[in-house]
Parts: structure tokens; C-alpha cells; sequence
């Protein structure tokens, strides 16, 4: 090969890791051959080292790095060994034990899934509800939590049984835990000639179905303000009704006071029920 420019050799193509290449090794000023995996091993893997001896990736006049393969199974970025204890709230990439966080449109028993860290985050995004890991033995490990929502309360009227009696609703609230709703609302009531009362109100969160009996409504009527009212309180009750004319579940309540009763009168009605 003596006298042969490089110009003049023939182009290989495509290298592989093992073919060879000339290099002159320094350290004893002699001609060895090597393949281009002992090149590629000699190559800095990160391009360059700051000052303080940590290796820096850095791409010049860039907004950023991507990562990009045309391979199906790419797996992007991942560490080669698990170096977790090393990690600070400054490394970029996910430690390898960091929790998970997965987004499956059915409960994790039944896509059987067993969490795989601690902490783990599971989204069951067909029903709304969220799940964390306390174990790692199997899918009862993840703990769901119960949802919680509320605000004001304006009951209305939904049946009247008795004609003429006045019935005025002030501010109320309600509150969702797991799927039991709590509600209270203070009424007022003119006990004059009338001292029965019996009248339904809507719910602030409605069941997906018609009660089945009168007790999937539990709570009471309480009085309420200054005038002493508990000695002259009968009978009261709160359970679970539907519509006189059908229409969404109800709460139908039941207020009766002596006859000395007479004027206004307030009371609180307090109760809960389950949602269906």
C-alpha cells in the first residue's frame, strides 16, 4: 500500500465495530492497528468537563436536547445501573425507585397491577378515582381515597302536602365524603293555626335512582335560635321519599309542635344519605 494516497483508497461504507483502523500509539512512537470499538471506547462519552470536575452535556446555540431513535422498541433515556442514592433534588432524570404514576380507565385489581414502589400513583380515569401505594405485595397495596366535594345549599320545595303553611329556607351546605352526603339547612315555619308540618325538598347531590326505603335518609330536625322550643317539639323526623309526581330521590320532612307553639319558628335539618 506503499505510495497509495488515502484519497485513493476505496470508501468502505458502513463501518463495523470491528474492522480496523492505523493509529500510531504515543506512548512508544510504533504503528499498531485498531478496530473502531477501541476508538469508540476511547471517545469522551460526555463532550466536555466543567471546571469543577463534573462531566457537562452541552448543546451550543440550542433551546434545548432532544432524543430521538427510529427504533420501535426505543426506550429513551435510562441509567445503565441503579445510582439512586447518589440523586439530589437537582438530577434531571427520574431515580430509578421514584413512585410511578399510572392512568388506567378501570380500578387496579382489576387491570391486576401490584405497585412496584411505595408512594405509586394510580388514576382510574374511566371512574374518577384515585389510588396510592402503601405496599408492594400485591394490588390490595393501593388505598383509594374517597372523594370529597361540597358548597351551599338551596333547598327547594319539591311537594307541599298541606296547602297554606310558609316555609322559608336560609343558607345551607353540604358536603361529600367517600359516598355518603351530608346536608344541613335551616328552615322557618309559621306555627299558627297550623302546627304540622310535612313537605319534601330536593337533595344538592342527586342518587342514580329512586330511594328504596325510608331509612337511606338519616337525620332530624333540630331547633333552632332563642325561643326554647325542645319541650314543645313532638314529633319530628327526615327520611327518604320520592316525588308525589315522580321525578329525582327527595327528603321529605315531618314537623309537628304543640299547639302553644304559635309565630315563627326555626329549625335546622341535618342529615345524610349514600350515594347509588
Amino acid at each position: 500500500m506503499a505510495g497509495i494516497k488515502i484519497t485513493e483508497l476505496p470508501s468502505i461504507g458502513t463501518l463495523e465495530k470491528t474492522d480496523l483502523t492505523y493509529v500510531v500509539d504515543v506512548s512508544d512512537d510504533t504503528s499498531k492497528q485498531a478496530t473502531i470499538q477501541n476508538i469508540i471506547e476511547a471517545v469522551d462519552q460526555v463532550g466536555i468537563t466543567d471546571v469543577d470536575g463534573y462531566a457537562v452535556l452541552q448543546a451550543t446555540d440550542s433551546f434545548g436536547l432532544k432524543v430521538k431513535s427510529n427504533n420501535a422498541a426505543f426506550q429513551g433515556i435510562y441509567y445503565n445501573e441503579d445510582n439512586s442514592a447518589n440523586y439530589t433534588d437537582l438530577s434531571l432524570i427520574t431515580r430509578q425507585d421514584a413512585p410511578r404514576v399510572y392512568r388506567i380507565p378501570q380500578p387496579p385489581c382489576d387491570e391486576g397491577l401490584t405497585p412496584l414502589s411505595i408512594g405509586d400513583i394510580y388514576i382510574d380515569s374511566a371512574n374518577y378515582d384515585f389510588y396510592y401505594s402503601y405496599a408492594t405485595t400485591d394490588c390490595s397495596n393501593w388505598r383509594k381515597l374517597a372523594q370529597t366535594n361540597g358548597g351551599g345549599y338551596s333547598a327547594n320545595i319539591v311537594s307541599t302536602p298541606i296547602t297554606n303553611q310558609t316555609i322559608i329556607f336560609f343558607g345551607g351546605i353540604w358536603n361529600l365524603a367517600g359516598n355518603v352526603v351530608n346536608c344541613k339547612t335551616r328552615v322557618q315555619l309559621t306555627m299558627n293555626p297550623l302546627h304540622t308540618y310535612q313537605f319534601q325538598i330536593d337533595l344538592p347531590l342527586v342518587p342514580s335512582a329512586q330511594f328504596g326505603i325510608a331509612t337511606q335518609i338519616q337525620g332530624s330536625v333540630i331547633p333552632f335560635g332563642t325561643t326554647t322550643l325542645w319541650h314543645k317539639v313532638n314529633h319530628t323526623s327526615i327520611f327518604a321519599a320520592s316525588p308525589t309526581l315522580g321525578g329525582n330521590p327527595c327528603a321529605e320532612i315531618y314537623v309537628e309542635v304543640e299547639n302553644s307553639m304559635n309565630g315563627l319558628c326555626q329549625f335546622v335539618l341535618d342529615f345524610s344519605y349514600e350515594m347509588f
